[in-house]
This record gives C-alpha cells, sequence and structure tokens, in this order.
C-alpha cells in the first residue's frame, strides 16, 4: 500500500474505515493513526474477524483512493509535465553515474 496515499487521504481512508466496522471508535482510529497493520490487529481484536479478511478490506478501502488519485493526476496536464521534467532529471543521473 503506497504510504502517501493513506497519509494524504487519512480523513476519507478513515471514515471508510469506521462505515466498514462501526464499532472502532473515532479515538481508537486515530490512535493507530494511518498505520494499517495495527488497524487490522484492532478489527480482530473487536470483531473476531480473520485477519486475511481484515487486510483485504483494508486494500480494497485504500486502493480506492489510489486509483482516485491517479485517475486525477492522468487527467491533469501540470501534474503530467512536472512527472515528465522529474523523469527526465531521474534519466541525466542515471547516465551521469553510468560514466
Amino acid at each position: 500500500m503506497n504510504e502517501n496515499i493513506i497519509k494524504g487521504k487519512w480523513t476519507e481512508i478513515k471514515g471508510e474505515i469506521q462505515k466498514a466496522w462501526g464499532n472502532l471508535s473515532h479515538d481508537e482510529i486515530e490512535k493507530n493513526k494511518a498505520n494499517l497493520t495495527s488497524i487490522a490487529g484492532l478489527i480482530q481484536q473487536k470483531y473476531g474477524t480473520a485477519q486475511e479478511e481484515v487486510k483485504t478490506r483494508l486494500h480494497e478501502i485504500v486502493a480506492r483512493f489510489s486509483d482516485e488519485m491517479e485517475a486525477r493526476v492522468e487527467k491533469d496536464p501540470g501534474v503530467q509535465a512536472h512527472l515528465a521534467r522529474a523523469t527526465e532529471k531521474t534519466d541525466q543521473v542515471k547516465a551521469a553515474l553510468k560514466n
């Protein structure tokens, strides 16, 4: 899972976690902020749900936000230009290191 997506979209992801597992309090989720492993353990304790099932559901939630962000990036010409420049610079550095 992309940690940057989790941190950047934490409020929305947290809301989805609370929808999926309503017995988790806001404080419990915040205490484990953006640490999906800890949140998965908390869900297992409260619900008795299998670890793989919890992880799968959490991955689905985060993936939905990841796909949404990627779609936004693809549509934004400014971001595309920035990525092109960054890729070009990376290629230049790689070439310089080979010499």
